[in-house]
């Protein structure tokens, strides 16, 4: 499930630039495996050096590559040429989404609020009751407007 989830996740960027933003295909970069921190890292320092100067948009399927894709920039002083969009929105990403003025948006997931979901229907599902076919979280689009009001404990700037 997780490579078919993976690949929805990564499609529906590649969807989104389709529709709103066409790329032209040898403009489009896909790095494999920069799903960790270091792995983007390395690989958004190359692709930062054979990019001198370009404005990057950079997606990624969860903030540990958006982390090592700001720590890319950071390090080559590309902070203003590179934008973010990240998925997960853990807490590890939140001081960046707050206070970062190129990180335009994460989607949080709320894995926090599956025990408070699930549990209750699992008991109920023993007691012999009957559950919803489908439970589902809410995802919201955090950005640096509402994430204090979502994650109130967002360090400051």
């Amino acid at each position: 499930a997780a490579g078919a989830a993976n690949t929805d996740r990564m499609g529906g960027w590649r969807d989104g630039f389709k529709e709103f933003c066409p790329i032209p295909a040898d403009k489009e970069r896909i790095l494999d495996g920069a799903d960790r921190t270091d792995p983007a890292l390395e690989q958004v320092t190359n692709l930062l050096g054979a990019l001198p100067g370009n404005r990057i948009i950079v997606v990624a399927i969860n903030e540990d590559g958006i982390l090592g894709a700001i720590g890319a920039a950071n390090t080559l002083g590309r902070q203003t040429d590179l934008y973010y969009g990240g998925q997960g929105t853990d807490p590890s990403i939140w001081k960046d989404v707050a206070c970062n003025p190129n990180y335009i948006a994460s989607v949080a997931y709320f894995p926090e609020l599956y025990g408070e979901l699930l549990i209750p229907n699992m008991v109920k599902a023993l007691q012999g009751e009957t559950i919803p076919e489908e439970i589902f979280t809410e995802h919201v689009v955090v950005n640096k407007d509402n994430i204090r009001d979502i994650y109130p404990e967002t360090p400051a700037c």
